[in-house]
């Protein structure tokens, strides 16, 4: 199974839209959000953790990997619109 992994440094509409695409598509596999000092809403079926302090995009990733449930690690940035087939 697949961990999605997707840093976010600010909640808006394409980090929306983007969550929201990949969710639709998730089956078994796990959406985790690093929330990287910023506020998320809540959010069904959705893995959030929090940074304790700013990390930026890589330092994100790298927490979102060390926190994943799954061995196979898709990285998202949270301005990415995935494709309907993406997950196939």
């Amino acid at each position: 199974m697949i961990s999605f992994i997707v840093p976010i440094h600010g909640w808006n509409a394409i980090t929306e839209k983007c969550v929201q695409q990949i969710h639709k598509q998730l089956g078994k596999n796990e959406l985790l959000l690093v929330a990287d000092q910023c506020e998320l809403p809540p959010l069904d079926k959705v893995r959030v953790v929090q940074t304790k302090k700013r990390s930026y995009a890589a330092g994100s990733r790298n927490l979102g990997a060390n926190m994943a449930k799954h061995d196979i690690f898709v990285f998202i940035d949270s301005d990415v619109l995935v494709p309907n087939n993406f997950v196939a």
